[in-house]
């Protein structure tokens, strides 16, 4: 068979309406034609065979069409299913449309819309399988984003740059969530330190105060007029991040000079210390006000097989767990 051709399961209990569904398929010369008599007839096929599509009535002896969508659903997520529906049957339809059914046809209306409807399902189910190679070919994308001082609204913009890089690269869960807390932090610093100008050293003598200060600041001159830019660039090979506040800056050196293992008993810079640890390469400009952090897929690759022992656990944040506005 072609490789354009697709296999679709016509399953009806009567013969006549299976044969006439059947020729009316057959002027398409991509579908190869499989038919049952039943829903458990159809599980066999659908095991033996696994068709593109499913084209099913609903009222059938021994197993049904719902009961027969419901398990196509369970076990064979990826194949759509079509229902055939008769007078009278309505309600049963709208629940299988419900319980996932693609689409649907009246028995009434075969001849004029069913060849067009398993067309229109097919070209659907070739785009999205084109759809996975497609990302593979990337080359190179940008893009820009300019976020504003509202801690939920940054939380929420690391979940989707960290979205858009696994949607292109096979990324182990774990350190997903590695990349999204580094993210987050790098964030929410741009927001205190950088344009709310925060000194984290009143957070370490005073934390209501320090909250309070900041909530105020996000209403005043100059800072709220501040935003944070994203730059985010990735091939095929490589994704960087350059998060970027119009803040003063700050001596990074200082934090990018120190050992990790001293700087895990400080009331702040856990935001550089996560940048350190999670990204590869990790650069501020000389102002200190902008960082780009780099992560590269071959390493990303490597820390899926050192994962291996504990990939049973679930621990997509890396254990790192803080509160809204807590930032270091």
């Amino acid at each position: 068979m072609d490789s354009t051709d697709f296999t679709v399961l016509v399953v009806d209990d009567s013969p006549i309406d299976r044969v006439m569904a059947s020729r009316i398929l057959q002027a398409d010369d991509e579908l190869h034609i499989r038919e049952a008599s039943d829903g458990e007839q159809a599980l066999t096929l659908i095991a033996k065979e696994s068709p593109d599509l499913v084209i099913t009535d609903m009222q059938m002896p021994r197993l049904g069409g719902i009961e027969l969508l419901e398990t196509i659903c369970q076990q064979y997520s990826d194949i759509p299913v079509i229902l055939i529906t008769s007078r009278g049957s309505e309600q049963i339809a709208v629940k299988a449309l419900e319980s996932g059914a693609t689409s649907y046809v009246p028995k009434t209306r075969l001849a004029e819309d069913l060849l067009s409807t398993v067309r229109r399902v097919l070209m659907n189910r070739r785009s999205r399988k084109l759809a996975s190679t497609v990302k593979n070919c990337l080359v190179a994308t940008e893009s820009h984003y300019r976020l504003r001082n509202d801690p939920e609204h940054l939380i929420a913009a690391a979940d989707v740059l960290t979205e858009a890089m696994a949607a292109t690269w096979q990324s182990p869960i774990r350190e997903l969530g590695r990349i999204r807390m580094t993210l987050e932090e790098a964030l929410l610093n741009a927001m205190y330190h950088g344009n709310l100008e925060m000194n984290p050293r009143v957070r370490e003598m005073n934390l209501k105060l320090y909250h309070e200060l900041s909530k105020s600041r996000v209403s005043q001159t100059p800072y709220c007029n501040r935003m944070i830019s994203v730059r985010v660039g990735q091939t095929d090979d490589m994704v960087s991040w350059e998060i970027s506040d119009e803040g003063p800056g700050f001596d990074a050196a200082a934090f990018l000079n120190t050992e990790e293992v001293s700087m895990l008993e400080r009331p702040y810079g856990r935001g550089i210390l996560l940048m350190r640890t999670v990204m590869d390469e990790v650069a501020f400009n000389e102002k200190g006000n902008s960082v780009c952090l780099t992560r590269y897929r071959g390493n990303l690759a490597a820390s899926n097989s050192n994962q291996s022992i504990n990939e049973s656990d679930d621990l997509p944040e890396a254990g790192f767990v803080f509160a809204i506005g807590d930032d270091e």
